[in-house]
């Protein structure tokens, strides 16, 4: 039960009645809470609506709830009379994208700091990284990551200043599966 995730037994959560929603919730996700069970309330049968919100537990930290509701019954007006659902703890899950949001941030700080123009490709050779410099060097390429290689980018030999062959090119080796 939902009790039992946020640490409290059902004698405890039937003593806060109606309080116990209000009391327990985070307040930053009261009004997206009353709004999802305002949803409920024009639910078509058989939909399932969902939010993630945060409920205090009983030791004091936060929880994080990922809660799936659907109509139950309903009245012959066809007005919801009630309604089920469940909910999951996902507070590990938020844990990890919060981290990696944090690195991902990292990642471009380091990335936007750097003197050498950087770009990184998927295994389909569409850049999914680029930094400000490597855009300047590729002509100001505005796009948005993941866009193509533009194939008109030749990497030059330093000495001959004539476009490398395949076999020497970073970007072939690297799409041809090579350690560079």
């Amino acid at each position: 039960s939902l009790g039992e995730v946020l640490g409290f037994g059902a004698d405890e959560i039937q003593a806060m009645g109606d309080a116990f929603l209000p009391s327990l919730a985070h307040p930053d996700d009261l009004p997206k809470i009353g709004a999802h069970f305002n949803a409920i309330k024009g639910l078509a049968d058989n939909d399932v609506l969902t939010i993630d919100y945060r409920m205090k537990h009983k030791a004091g930290h936060w929880v994080w709830l990922l809660s799936r509701d659907t109509v139950f019954e309903r009245a012959t007006d066809g007005s919801v009379i009630s309604h089920i659902g469940s909910a999951i703890d996902i507070t590990a899950q938020m844990q990890f994208e919060t981290e990696l949001n944090a690195i991902r941030d990292e990642l471009e700080t380091v990335l936007n700091a750097a003197s050498s123009g950087i770009v990184a490709l998927n295994a389909d050779g569409d850049v999914v990284r680029i930094n400000s410099q490597a855009r300047h060097m590729l002509g100001g390429v505005s796009s948005n990551p993941p866009f193509p290689w533009p194939n008109e980018i030749n990497f030059l030999d330093s000495e001959t200043m004539q476009p490398l062959d395949a076999s020497a090119d970073p970007v072939q080796r690297a799409l041809a599966g090579h350690d560079l």
